[in-house]
């Protein structure tokens, strides 16, 4: 047969739209590293946030358990039912026995003495010692009126303060308040 019958010409249809898509591997290839380091970081910080979530629950129901041994103790004869009522529990057993349940405390007096500290740079704590639920500060104000006025600001802020010195010195007045928690300023 003569050449140009054996060998038809070959019309290509695949072209435009319906042409081969080309191979995207490699193409992709320089960011697989990129990729792997993404794909570690992803799963060690999902490793570190179980960790922390299985440490945290297990600290929890080692919380729990103490909870439940001290209620048992506090309380023999009442059966455990959950937190929030073991709390009110307790609470309702303080107050049958005239115990405090406002929890007022150090930290509370603390936190009155820091409000009523902190419009008035000019005071400074020199030291204090809290005992039996009392709270006795030694200060240095610049005059006396300032010193009545910390006062006055304890009192306020329901805290019953007294004065029990005030020195008068060449840089101020050195002071002593005793404060409880609750009542009235004397």
């Amino acid at each position: 047969m003569p050449q140009g019958l054996a060998a038809p010409l070959a019309i290509d249809l695949r072209q435009g739209p319906y042409s081969l898509r080309k191979d995207w591997l490699p193409q992709l290839r320089p960011w697989f590293p990129a990729a792997a380091a993404l794909a570690l970081v992803i799963l060690l910080g999902l490793t570190a946030f179980g960790a922390s979530w299985y440490q945290a629950s297990r600290a929890r129901s080692v919380l729990a358990q103490q909870i439940r041994t001290r209620y048992a103790q506090i309380l023999p004869q009442a059966g455990w039912q959950d937190e929030s009522t073991a709390r009110d529990e307790i609470n309702a057993l303080l107050r049958n026995r005239g115990g405090n349940t406002s929890h007022t405390g150090l930290l509370d007096l603390l936190d009155t003495v820091a409000q009523a500290t902190r419009d008035n740079p000019a005071i400074r704590i020199e030291s204090m010692n809290y005992q039996n639920g009392q709270l006795e500060l030694h200060v240095h104000a610049p005059t006396v009126a300032a010193l009545d006025d910390l006062r006055g600001k304890l009192g306020r802020a329901g805290a019953r303060t007294s004065v029990r010195s005030a020195n008068q010195t060449a840089s101020g007045v050195e002071g002593s308040l005793m404060i409880n928690a609750g009542g009235s300023t004397q």
